[in-house]
Parts: C-alpha cells; structure tokens; sequence
C-alpha cells in the first residue's frame, strides 16, 4: 500500500526558506573571507618569483637571490589630524590603510632575500622638524611595515631605502625642516648605497639630491666633465660606481625616473598616460635628459629601476656611440618604474615588483647575457571588489529572496484554491432507512494529500446514525397513507456520525444523506396537480408546507458569513417562480433601495464602476506586493545581520593578529 502511494506521488525538491537563508549566509560568509582574507593570498601566489628565466637553461651552482622592490608606501603622518572613521574619508583612509598592512603581511611570507625600498617611505617627512614626531613618524611606518617576518628560511632579510623628494625634500623651501636629511640617515641609512649581490652592483642613487646638484651645475654653465662634485653628493657617488675596480654589472635604483621623450610609450602594462616631464615645488618627474645621459653613459647600468610615478611604466633608453661609449654600437638599457604599494587616484590597483638574480658566473654559455629576471605584481583594491563583485552579489541575493517569496506565496496561494474547491461524489451502493427509504450517500469534501491516512469506514458502507446530534432539517408533521404511498412524503435528513479517517472527514464535513425523491422534484409537479377544482388538498397542503418557515429553516441552516442567524423579510426581495424543462424553478432577488439604485446608474453611466473594479485590484495587487516585500526584507536582514557579525569578528582578529 505504502509502496503504491509512493508510487503515484511525483518526485519534487522543494528547498524550503530556512535552507535558502542558510544557503546564502555561507555563501557570503565566505565571499567576506575572500575578500578580507583569500584574496590577498591569491594575488601574491599567482605572481611568483621569475626563477623559470634563469633555470631554464641549465642547473645552477646557486639559487637565484630574490629582491623585493616596494615603491611610495606614503604612510601617513600621526601628527596629522585624521578624519573621523564615521566620515566617508576617514571610513575609505581606514579601509585603504588596513589593506595596504594585510598586503605587506602576506607578502613578507613570501621568501624574500632582500627588501629595496625605491623612496617616499614617508608622506610628509620632509616637513617633520622636531625629533619626536619623527621618531613616532617612523615608528609608525614600522608598525605598518613590520621587518620581523622578512626572511627566506631561517635567514632575515636585508632592508634597504633609498631616499624619495617627500623624505628629504627637494630644492629649497621655508616649508622643509632642516633636520630632515639628518633624520632620514639616523633612522633609514646613508643617502647613497652601494650593495653587492649575487655578484652584481646595485647602486642605490639619491636622485633628489642629484637634481639639487643639476641646478647647481647648470646655474654655473658647466658640463659635468669640468664640474668639480659636491663631497659625498650623488655625482661623487655616480663616479664612485664607474671606478669600482669589481666590475660587477650595475643595477640602478632612482627615486625620480630619468628623462625620455614625452611621447614614449609605457607598455601595455600601463593603466593610463605616460611620463610627462614636469617640475614644480617639491617634485620633478623626470631627471634632466642631459643628467639621465650622464648617468646611463657613466653606469652602463644593466637595468634602472624608479619610482615615484605611482603607475608601471617599461620603457628602454638607447644610449648613442660617444667618447664614453667608443664601441660604436648603440646600446639599449631597459628602465622600469615600479608601480605604488600604496593607493592613489592615479592608479586602480597597486603593486609590488619581483626581481630574481643569479652571479653571471653560475649562468651557462647561452645564458651569459640573463643574469636578471623581473615580474611586476599587482594587489588587490577592496574598493574594486565592493563595487564589483560586493554590489552585483547583493543584487542577485534580493532577487533570490525576491524569487523564493514570489514562489511561495504563488504555491500557497493554488494550494488555497484547491483545497477551497470542494466537490460532491455519490456513492454508488445505495443503502435503506428505518422506513424502508432507499438513499444515497452525498460525500463534500476537498482534494486530500497523497499522506492521508484512510480508515476502514470508506464512501458507500452504511454508518450508524444516533439520535439527537443534529435537529431534522426538514420533518413533516403528519404523512397519511395515501401520500406515503405516492412516495411524496417529505424525506427526512439526519446527520451521521462515524470515526473521521481524515480531518477532512470530521463532523464539520459530516456526510449528507439524499433521498431519491428530493424536494426539488415535488416542485416539478405541474401547476395544475397543485391546483383542483374539487378541493383536494395538495401535497404540500396535506403536509402543512409552509413556505416561510422552508426559508427560516433553510437560513438556520446554511449560516450567513459573519456566523449569525439573519432572517430575510418578505417586504425585502422579490420572488418569480416558473416552470423551465418540466420542473419548477423559483428565483429571488433582494430588493434595492432607492438611494443604492441611484448611486449605482450614475456610477454605470459615469464609468466609475470599471474604475473601481480596477482600483480593487490594483489594491489587492499592491498589498500582496508590499507583504512580498516586507518578506523579502527580513529575509535579508535575517541573512545580513550574521554576516556581518562575522566580517566585525574576523577586522577584529585581523587588526589583532597584524
């Protein structure tokens, strides 16, 4: 039986509200782990180290150094007030700071040999004249940049900066202190550095310094072959490198990009524009095309690195034969200028560079030329994944909501309908009264489930009928024989009793009994049989049928909408009765008043009938919206409130562990 049931009942998912709320929580619990957490780990293991372009070739005697060059961290000053976290700026400065710390924590796991930092470690430390901002200026700037995970194995690695114009500060200002190149040595190191690695010069150039000394050489209308360099400047540092007797190849490092063309091209890497030159208080965005000559012709350098543009550039200076360079073969060097770890509005996404190098001794014959190996790497901006990927999401989370609420309230309302459209089926299997009156068993129910439980006591078995449940509907006070023999007595209808096999079959849906005979069919009886000239009683005479006591009964009976009892006066309706197809039909209206009628012609004539017919449904329409709605927002924010408990609870732990 049970294996029959399942049989007829079709297999349906139906995901219920609670599992759809469940299903999006994880859903944006972990979208916000992503956010906060996974990408970032992402971004720095897609961007690996360029090994591959060094080891290719061959084996190695040694692994490749890797070097890490970070570009503008711009922190800013604590000194300064700050706006408020509740403002949109001091909210996006927080939310752009707390990013900037969790890139460099993941980054710094990265194993990394070496760390250069290509200037402006500070936003404004140019302008810091007493030696405890400073000191909490820097302090701060470690706080962000912690050094203590900095190592490849067990080995720490080394750390180095070269100086940018808002460290020291460029030309001459009332607006700089004087102890800022003093500070910067005390706490970043020498203005100028020289460090060998991997069997290779990288010369680590104070490039705000260099352009001080151009304006000096240039007010004084000499070359660089006469001018005499400043001691411990950076054109005595330029000299330093081309007579150091090692003759390792030379890697540059620069602040301040050199000059070019201002319609050379920056690659394809390049978010927007190029490197214009341009000079104004405090900056200079390219050194001097006959100082960058000077340079490039003095260093020979294999490769230049610079900053502060804020964006990649990839760009490659061709050097002329000239007495420097007697070969007479042009000579190409590449520059590249590292994109900011910081944010600015110049750029969309931040970045970091990758360089990989090997002693050009541990290089093979086809690979004695490639002993440098670089990747630009960019990091994420949570900006963008907000608006992105955040907004979109929760888009199609209201239209989920949107969607399962529609369909609910779609399902529940066909359910309401089905199980409001009763039907009345007859039995088949007649059964006997007391009197010998054979009747049939009229069942009104509804459609059940396929999970009803039957009883034994199914439609057409006979069921016990006692006494005083239920007064008789309609009882003749008298049935002569005579008319007991036309069989036209009045039948009598008893409620039943029995043992519900389902709710649906309890007393409130109690089974009727119908007669053959029913009181519809004396009503087809023609006029005339009603009617003798000999003064023979009726039938409805000889049972004392009393057509208003019919009515009050039938109003007792069948009760009004609001459950009271309401009798309906005679003066009230009015009442034709006809014969249609040889049976008695009577029909009844109430009878409207005056004023109703009035009201409704003008409303017909006016037209405001059909407009209030629509205005009822479009209230009906709007009202079933507006509970959708106020569904679809609880949902959300039965949703929301956990995720964003959970993303609270992981910033916390976050601005603890970081």
């Amino acid at each position: 039986m049970r294996a029959g049931l399942l049989a007829r009942r079709p297999g349906r998912f139906r995901l219920s509200r609670g599992a759809l709320l469940n299903g999006l929580r994880l859903f944006w619990i972990v979208f916000v782990f992503w956010a906060e957490v996974g990408v970032y780990f992402y971004s720095i293991v897609s961007c690996s180290w360029p090994d591959k372009s060094l080891t290719s070739a061959g084996q190695l005697s040694e692994r490749p150094a890797h070097i890490l060059l970070v570009a503008d961290p711009q922190v800013r000053s604590p000194s300064l007030p700050s706006p408020s976290r509740w403002t949109w700026t001091g909210w996006r400065q927080s939310i752009l700071d707390f990013s900037t710390k969790k890139s460099w924590n993941v980054l710094s796991r990265s194993g990394v040999d070496v760390v250069i930092f290509l200037g402006d470690m500070l936003a404004s430390g140019r302008v810091v004249s007493s030696e405890n901002e400073y000191m909490r200026y820097v302090d701060k700037f470690w706080e962000v940049f912690p050094m203590q995970r900095l190592k490849r194995g067990q080995i720490p690695a080394l750390v180095y900066f070269i100086p940018g114009n808002e460290d020291i500060g460029l030309g001459k200002s009332i607006y700089y202190s004087k102890n800022a190149r003093r500070e910067y040595v005390k706490h970043f190191g020498p203005l100028n550095q020289k460090v060998y690695i991997r069997n290779h010069t990288f010369a680590l150039l104070n490039a705000p310094g260099l352009v001080d000394e151009d304006y000096q050489r240039a007010g004084s209308n000499l070359e660089y072959e006469y001018w005499d360099p400043i001691p411990g400047g950076s054109v005595s540092f330029i000299e330093t490198i081309r007579e150091d007797p090692n003759g390792y190849p030379v890697v540059l490092f620069s602040h301040i990009p050199l000059g070019r063309p201002d319609t050379a091209s920056c690659g394809p890497l390049r978010e927007k524009g190029t490197i214009l030159r341009g000079v104004g208080p405090s900056y200079q965005n390219t050194i001097g095309k006959q100082t960058a000559t000077y340079v490039l012709e003095s260093l020979q350098p294999s490769m230049v690195f610079s900053a502060d543009d804020r964006d990649y550039c990839d760009y490659t200076h061709v050097l002329s034969p000239s007495r420097s360079n007697p070969s007479g073969n042009k000579t190409h060097i590449r520059e590249v200028t590292v994109k900011s770890f910081s944010f600015a509005k110049t750029i969309q996404q931040p970045g970091y560079h990758l360089l990989s190098v090997i002693s050009p001794s541990s290089a093979s014959q086809s690979q004695s030329q490639l002993t440098l190996a670089d990747r630009p790497c960019l990091l994420p901006n949570p900006f963008t994944i907000y608006s992105s990927a955040c907004i979109p999401l929760i888009f199609l989370s209201f239209l989920v909501l949107l969607a399962s609420e529609w369909h609910f309230h779609r399902t529940k309302r066909l359910h309401l309908h089905r199980s409001s459209s009763p039907h009345l089926s007859i039995s088949p299997v007649p059964f006997a009264d007391t009197n010998g009156t054979s009747f049939y068993r009229l069942s009104q129910h509804t459609s059940q489930p396929d999970s009803a439980v039957w009883s034994p006591s199914t439609p057409g078995t006979k069921q016990p009928s006692p006494q005083g449940l239920l007064p008789s509907v309609r009882t003749p006070l008298s049935a002569p024989l005579g008319l007991a023999a036309r069989s036209l007595s009045a039948p009598t209808l008893r409620a039943t009793q029995s043992r519900p096999g389902t709710p649906l079959l309890s007393p409130a849906h109690s089974t009727l009994l119908l007669p053959h005979a029913d009181e519809e069919d004396m009503m087809n009886l023609p006029v005339e049989d009603q009617i003798h000239s000999s003064g023979r009683t009726t039938p409805y005479e000889h049972s004392r049928y009393d057509e208003a006591s019919d009515r009050e009964e039938d109003a007792f009976f069948l009760p009004t909408a609001d459950g009271t009892h309401q009798k309906v006066s005679h003066q009230d309706t009015w009442t034709w009765t006809f014969v249609l197809f040889g049976r008695r039909r009577r029909m009844s209206l109430r009878r409207p008043s005056l004023l109703l009628a009035v009201a409704c012609v003008g409303n017909v004539l006016s037209g405001r009938f059909l407009q209030d017919m629509g205005l009822q449904k479009s209230i009906a329409a709007r009202r079933r919206s507006s509970v959708m709605m106020w569904a679809v927002l609880l949902d959300a924010f039965a949703a929301a409130w956990s995720v964003a408990a959970f993303w609270w609870m992981l910033t916390l732990y976050l601005r603890w562990v970081i």
